[in-house]
């Protein structure tokens, strides 16, 4: 008959207490320690029994250091440093709801789950001391691994880099309900909420998952929400920039070699300095799906690109805020779609590309500015802009080349020309330039240097003022190619063609227009055996 526990209990010699290892239908005659038990270590355990990996439990309120035990419940530490400290490479610590004043709180190993209440707030004190954020990671050999609803503050003042989360590692899986800085500096090192690099290969990837805030008004220096230095990094929640001291990002992307993935929705309230939405200066690729926005659109943008970047970027999104594209060389460039907002522009345009890059414009575009500034590259436009004030253009090009197969919606605006001096401008769908009485003399383009191509559509002025004709040719080039160009007004000094200065080049192929074309002198269609333009009155 099988002997029960207390049986053995009897047996054993004073102060060695052991116990036998037994299995129902087997013989089991090896004796085990109770501490050998304790311990769980495998080699002195039956080949059948189960290890788990150890929680160590976190309580603020009911915790203590000294009396606290591993894997029990009822019997939780009081600080989170404790509890790392006796923490194994495998284990978890569960910190439970209260406020924790520490830094530094994460170990190579040891993953961690915060329930939903469980707040660490270290002093600007005990941060200044070490030199730490909250979460300071560096190099671990193990994947860091952050779960559940903690709540990060940092009241950092100082001049190094910490604040709430600093993490360089090769793997990471890090989720929180919100990280919040409250402080920053004007002086020393970039300051953010979040920092994320990492430091292996892009076949490993470090996730985050929460809202950030940057709350502080104080003033800093280049402050971000999150910041990404390297290599494949995604993440999903939302980014509140509340600065009123200084300027800086929602997130900035701030390396030359990070693939960067994010959802989610930014907010920036620039009502001090220029500040951006996303901000990017890297080689490698950017993808954003989400809502961004500037609070004070004088003073931000809503995305930029150094003129360092050489990447490409893909955003998709409902955009409240001007876009600067300031590629520095030849880049596979940006592709944006969604919907745009713009009330104010730092550049004083909805969209301003500054260098070389190839660019897909695919908004729906409402403006009280200028929409477009092209000075390099190309930009190719498929997308409705409406002008939302009067007295206002689509487009000044100075260079680059762009592309318009979109639409310019009726939006009763009375618009100045647009104005092409250097570059190329190709209208490949109808173009409609709206308006009314006023102002006069304001022709859909006005070309003086540079080239204008119109294929096969239709350019429309929609002013009845006098002189509200459809182009107005100083110099460059000027190709129509079985276009239609109509106005409205009935002024005899309005012509479909102005020509006002020197002719550098013209060709025209079966071309229509319902006024005549005049001016300070003629057209002479430069293309062998090239065709006509049309005049007719009938031509709508």
């Amino acid at each position: 008959m099988a002997k029960k526990f207390s049986d053995f209990t009897n047996e054993a010699t004073a102060g060695t207490t052991q116990v036998v290892g037994y299995k129902t239908g087997t013989t089991v005659n090896t004796r085990y320690s109770l501490a050998q038990l304790a311990t769980g270590i495998s080699a002195h355990l039956p080949a059948s029994s189960v290890l788990v990996n150890k929680t160590l439990y976190v309580d603020t309120a009911n915790g203590d250091d000294a009396e606290a035990v591993v894997g029990d419940m009822s019997k939780p530490y009081k600080t989170i440093t404790a509890a790392k400290t006796a923490a194994s490479v495998g284990d978890i610590v569960h910190v439970r709801p209260g406020t924790y004043e520490e830094d530094d709180i994460t170990k190579d190993g040891v993953a961690m789950y915060f329930d939903f209440g469980a707040i660490v707030h270290p002093t600007d004190a005990i941060q200044t001391a070490s030199g730490k954020s909250i979460i300071d990671v560096s190099a671990y050999a193990n994947k860091l691994i952050i779960l559940g609803y903690g709540e990060f503050i940092s009241d950092y003042s100082g001049t190094l880099l910490p604040s709430c989360v600093n993490v360089a590692t090769d793997e990471a899986y890090i989720e929180f309900y919100r990280c919040t800085f409250t402080n920053g500096s004007a002086t020393g090192s970039v300051k953010a909420t979040v920092w994320l690099s990492q430091t292996g290969t892009n076949e490993q990837l470090i996730e985050c998952k929460g809202d950030i805030y940057k709350t502080n008004t104080t003033g800093g220096s280049g402050e971000d929400c999150l910041g990404i230095l390297n290599g494949n990094i995604q993440f999903v929640g939302n980014v509140y920039n509340l600065n009123s001291g200084f300027g800086g990002a929602g997130i900035n992307v701030d390396s030359d070699s990070a693939d960067f993935k994010g959802i989610g929705n930014i907010y920036v309230s620039a009502d001090a300095a220029t500040s951006y939405g996303l901000y990017t200066n890297n080689r490698g690729s950017l993808t954003w799906l989400g809502n961004i926005e500037v609070g004070t659109q004088a003073n931000g943008y809503a995305f930029y690109t150094s003129s360092n970047y050489t990447g490409t970027s893909s955003i998709q999104g409902a955009i409240k805020g001007a876009i600067y594209l300031g590629y520095s060389s030849i880049a596979q460039g940006s592709f944006i779609s969604g919907t745009q907002t713009v009330t104010a522009s730092p550049s004083g345009y909805a969209i301003t590309q500054g260098s070389t890059s190839e660019s897909v414009i695919n908004l729906n575009i409402v403006s009280n500015y200028p929409i477009f500034d092209i000075s390099a590259g190309l930009v190719l436009f498929q997308g409705v802009a409406q002008i939302a004030s009067d007295s206002q253009k689509f487009i000044n090009c100075t260079g680059g080349k762009f592309v318009f197969n979109g639409v310019v919606a009726d939006y009763n605006k009375r618009l100045t020309n647009s104005t092409i001096t250097g570059g190329e401008v190709v209208i490949q769908s109808d173009f409609e330039s709206w308006g009314g009485g006023h102002p006069t003399n304001e022709y859909v383009f006005y070309v003086d240097g540079g080239t204008l191509r119109v294929d096969g559509c239709k350019i429309e002025n929609h002013q009845t003022t006098a002189g509200s004709g459809v182009i107005e040719y100083v110099s460059g080039n000027l190709i129509l190619n079985a276009a239609t160009l109509v106005s409205e007004s009935v002024d005899v000094t309005t012509f479909s063609v102005k020509v006002v200065g020197a002719l550098n080049y013209l060709g025209y192929n079966d071309s229509f227009a319902n006024m005549a074309v005049g001016g300070g002198g003629s057209l002479t269609n430069l293309i062998t055996g090239g065709g006509a333009i049309v005049v007719d009155t009938d031509v709508e």
